[in-house]
């Protein structure tokens, strides 16, 4: 081939990169024609847009072949956006020639404000969008832990790109304003790297519902043939798999340890849930059940040798969190904490079946300690204690705990108040509040007999409201007035006024309880 006189092997790239120049030397100018207000808002628009379409993606979770972590492009494709629309914004303030100019300061932090308070929103909102198993769990809060890595980088490099602006400490508001905003960022970014490795926990879990562990858990086998604490041992080769996959998927030890934390706290739930389905089924059993056949087929054959297979249960269970525990304290400080409840739980069925040794030989002084660990609430407290006295204790038993507790109801109350304030003075780490609680769960399960017996107390009052309105009408009838002075408000008014105010605070606790189960299902 023959080249042209004056021409060289590299005229195709050159002109390329002229042709590129010269688009450059366009957009320059288009840019050099927009106004900085409609810039800023045809800024913030795009880079909204653009972004939830970043969110959107549906991603690949990819096991590293050199690590065996787990991850995603969504730190990449989140911060290429953002470095897009840093390059848009040196354009814009070049072809103005803003730059560095008060003017141009003003567009430059407005503009960068809006970036990280766009990312902190679209972050807030699409938080669990991608948490759809345990797997993408563990990549999401690998992937968040780097974005939090690439916010601190992003900060450097805007300090060196406009070196004209203090970005000390001792700094102006502006960039005093900024740091503020990439800190709340790197904050929600790592918060949600943890709440993402917990929510793992809730798929781990899942499988061990789905398994035949929930089935087995207070069967007749296992009281009386699973002599050898088959279903807790069946259960930590459950969790052991899972634990030992987590372990490698995940880059950092302490989410691993947040991880390991919320399995602790999940497991103690787990049980003592199967313990409460346990007294419903019992309940469901006594109804119409005449002959006691189905009752006796549920119940415990023998409520001594129950509470030992228990003890023997949680015993499997701690030692084997506990040798995890042994090289990091704050874990085993975390089960201490969440045993403890077994301890008070197995007391309690020793004073049910008549053989405590505890220094609390007295109903009341467990009452008060149970309300404690249950939430502070005390119809909680009632409806666990008395399923508890329902399966251990003698028959009806658990109708006298019940009363007892009912007339404790004002100083369970005044205690509730007590503890909320200690409460309220603390300082808590939110990570912690994500995963499953005892005090939550309960709640949850005891909600539908709460609102039954809301429901029963409100149909009593508009009962006798109306018995004493049709005593009250029968008086008025067969009476006459003497004089002529207006007759006075009739009591069964009174009564209703009475039953509205009731109806009203009821309906609002109840959609506050609602409200609150619904946040707890959620996680």
């Amino acid at each position: 081939m023959t080249l042209p006189k004056n021409a060289s092997a590299d005229t195709p790239n050159r002109t390329l990169h002229r042709r590129l120049a010269l688009d450059r030397i366009g957009a320059m100018e288009k840019l050099r024609a927009i106004p900085p207000e409609k810039f800023l808002n045809d800024f913030r628009e795009s880079a909204s847009e653009c972004l939830v379409n970043v969110y959107l993606i549906d991603r690949t979770v990819t096991k590293s072949d050199i690590s065996g972590t787990l991850y995603t492009s969504l730190p990449e494709d989140v911060f290429a956006l953002l470095e897009a629309q840093a390059s848009l914004l040196d354009d814009y303030l070049i072809s103005t020639e803003l730059y560095g100019t008060d003017a141009g300061d003003a567009i430059l932090t407005d503009a960068l404000f809006s970036i990280l308070r766009n990312l902190w929103y679209k972050q807030s909102h699409f938080r669990n969008s991608f948490l759809w198993d345990m797997e993408s769990c563990i990549a999401a809060a690998n992937d968040l832990l780097r974005m939090v890595d690439k916010v601190d980088a992003l900060v450097l490099v805007t300090a060196e790109r406009y070196p004209h602006l203090n970005w000390n400490e001792s700094g102006d508001v502006t960039t005093s304003l900024l740091r503020k905003e990439a800190a709340s960022l790197i904050s929600l970014l790592g918060n949600d790297a943890v709440h993402a490795s917990q929510r793992a926990v809730n798929f781990v879990m899942r499988d061990i519902q789905r398994s035949d562990i929930p089935q087995k858990l207070f069967d007749r086998d296992w009281e009386d043939r699973l002599v050898q604490n088959e279903v807790a041992m069946s259960m930590v080769r459950m969790l052991e798999a899972y634990i030992s996959d987590i372990r490698g998927f995940i880059e950092q030890d302490f989410l691993f340890h947040k991880v390991l934390a919320a399995l602790v706290r999940s497991t103690v739930c787990f049980y003592v849930q199967r313990f409460v389905n346990k007294a419903d089924q019992m309940r469901r059993a006594m109804k119409r059940d005449f002959g006691n056949r189905k009752t006796r087929r549920i119940a415990f054959m023998s409520s001594s040798r129950a509470t030992c297979r228990m003890n023997y249960d949680i015993e499997v269970l701690r030692e084997y969190f506990g040798n995890i525990a042994k090289d990091i304290p704050s874990l085993g400080r975390v089960v201490d904490t969440e045993f403890s409840v077994f301890e008070l739980l197995l007391e309690c069925m020793w004073l049910a079946v008549g053989q405590t040794s505890s220094e609390k030989n007295n109903l009341e002084e467990f009452v008060v300690v149970v309300h404690k660990r249950t939430g502070a609430d005390s119809q909680v407290t009632r409806h666990f204690l008395s399923d508890l006295w329902l399966l251990m204790g003698a028959k009806n038993q658990h109708q006298v705990v019940e009363e007892t507790i009912r007339m404790m109801d004002a100083d369970l109350q005044l205690l509730s108040t007590r503890l909320k304030e200690v409460e309220s003075s603390k300082q808590y780490d939110n990570n912690d509040m994500t995963c499953v609680r005892l005090d939550e769960m309960l709640k949850a399960s005891y909600q539908e007999r709460i609102l039954q017996e809301k429901s029963s107390v409100c149909g009593n009052i508009l009962k006798n409201a109306k018995d004493l309105r049709d005593d009250e009408g029968e008086e008025q009838h067969t009476s006459t007035l003497t004089s002529k002075e207006e007759p006075s408000r009739p009591k069964w008014h009174d009564k209703f006024d009475g039953l509205k105010q009731f109806f009203e605070d009821q309906e609002l606790e109840i959609r506050g309880f609602l409200a609150g189960t619904k946040r707890r299902a959620s996680f």
